[in-house]
């Protein structure tokens, strides 16, 4: 038994999909993918190799926390690592560097951490063939169609102007002074 299947037992699975060359129906990716080959490994294989090939062999892809889908922190600091989405304007993404943006269906679930029912919910729905309405980075409109602010039962007092004075308040917005804490 070699060394990698006695510390990362589950990696022994994706590596043999390599190895054979055989489609699998979902990959979900968590963390940063790094940018350089030779530095980190995973079950005997480097790991930038591995996630393209299994990238290539995947139908569908979810990419679980904001560090798979836009890099996290990592992509901020010195570490070679990025998203495998868009960050911005300057950084197109990994995958649609390495043109495979095309080739799976993928659901971006971004959060720290992402909500674990989001994903179950996501592989459930690729599994059964039902559409997942998204937008343009890829994300289910149903969990990131509008945001805690246009949920918020106070929204009207922020767009007025009008704060509340503490915690527990009945009237007024806590965002300008208090910190908003979501509805």
């Amino acid at each position: 038994m070699a060394l990698y299947e006695l510390i990362h037992p589950h990696l022994d699975p994706p590596i043999s999909y390599v190895r054979q060359q055989e489609p699998f129906d979902l990959l979900i990716i968590e963390g940063a993918l790094p940018t350089a080959t030779g530095v980190y490994w995973a079950g005997g294989e480097d790991l930038l190799y591995l996630a393209q090939r299994l990238i290539r062999l995947a139908r569908a892809i979810i990419l679980a926390g904001s560090c798979a889908v836009f890099g996290g922190v990592h992509r901020l600091g010195r570490e070679e690592a990025t998203g495998l989405l868009s960050a911005g304007e300057e950084d197109k993404g990994w995958l649609e560097s390495q043109g495979v943006s095309s080739l799976a269906k993928i659901i971006a679930l971004p959060g720290c951490p992402v909500h674990p029912a989001w994903i179950i919910q996501s592989g459930v729905a690729l599994a059964l063939g039902v559409e997942l309405l998204c937008d343009e980075k890829h994300r289910p409109l149903a969990y990131y169609g509008m945001t805690v602010h246009e949920g918020c039962t106070r929204c009207e007092a922020f767009e007025w102007k009008i704060e509340a004075d503490r915690f527990g308040s009945a009237q007024g917005c806590l965002f300008y002074h208090q910190g908003c804490r979501g509805p």
